[in-house]
């Protein structure tokens, strides 16, 4: 299992470098956020403050990483394991990265998003491992290329060409 700084910093370049300044409203602000445990704040470097519950020593519950320029990302712990939906959002709260872990794995469709909101990257992974078709578009929404991926490694490159055919690079 990689060590929590190395998810955490992993999860910062993720999302980008700086913070936001949390909400009044935010689910660590209640009166007991992490019944039977403690409410960890996390510092990744320099700027960026990981929150969460630890309880009996692993991390458990929502966690949510707060970057200066606004970025955030938010997922949930289970058994010391990032599991479920993972989010992280541009400081503007659109979409950045988009998809779910289980068992500390990525599994599951995965979206990149431009910060216009338009999608720049789509596929899925499993066992933590690209699989399947990964299509890329530009900021501007236009269809760029398909790789393919087999167990983690692009086997295939379909590329866009003027003519609005596709061709194939391998």
């Amino acid at each position: 299992m990689p060590s929590r700084s190395a998810i955490t910093v992993a999860v910062a370049v993720l999302a980008g470098c700086g913070g936001a300044r949390p909400r009044a409203d935010e689910w660590w602000a209640v009166a007991d956020p992490c019944p039977g445990g403690q409410l960890v704040r996390e510092a990744v470097g320099a700027a960026a403050t990981n929150i969460y519950c630890e309880v009996g020593g692993e991390r458990t519950g929502r966690r949510t990483a707060l970057l200066p320029d606004g970025t955030r990302g938010d997922g949930r712990y289970l058994h010391d394991k990032r599991d479920g939906a993972w989010e992280v959002r541009y400081p503007n709260g659109k979409p950045k990265v988009r998809g779910a872990y289980r068992d500390d794995e990525m599994v599951g469709e995965w979206i990149r998003y431009w910060s216009n909101g338009t999608p720049g990257i789509r596929g899925v992974y499993e066992h933590g491992r690209r699989t399947g078709a990964w299509t890329f578009w530009t900021s501007n929404g236009t269809f760029e290329r398909v790789d393919h991926y087999e167990d983690g490694k692009r086997v295939d490159q379909s590329v866009e060409i003027d003519s609005g055919t596709s061709g194939s690079n391998r």
